[in-house]
């Protein structure tokens, strides 16, 4: 019996999970990425000197990591924010 208790309850954990990460692309941070029409969860991130912002997000079939920055410390521009970088990137994609 507790092991099906532990089971869904970590079944349960990661489709809370998931809905929270489906949240910053439907309506937070990584709401550029609901543009690619695929069901997508994810977080981004941003240093608070904006040296270096990032996106990490999954499909069903799909895990991506990406990093923007400097090798060498250097400022991405001032409020160059993960959102503004991946706002500009995926409008850039898809007028490709």
């Amino acid at each position: 019996m507790s092991s099906v208790l532990i089971v869904n309850e970590i079944s349960t954990e990661r489709e809370e999970m998931t809905r929270a990460l489906e949240g910053v692309v439907t309506d937070g941070t990584g709401a550029a990425a609901a543009s690619l029409g695929r069901p997508l969860a994810g977080k981004t991130g941003t240093t608070d000197d904006f040296t270096d912002a990032w996106f990490i997000g999954y499909t069903p079939d799909l895990v991506v990591g990406v990093w923007v920055g400097f090798d060498a410390k250097k400022s991405l521009g001032e409020r160059n924010s993960s959102r503004r970088i991946l706002t500009r990137q995926l409008e850039c994609e898809s007028s490709q």
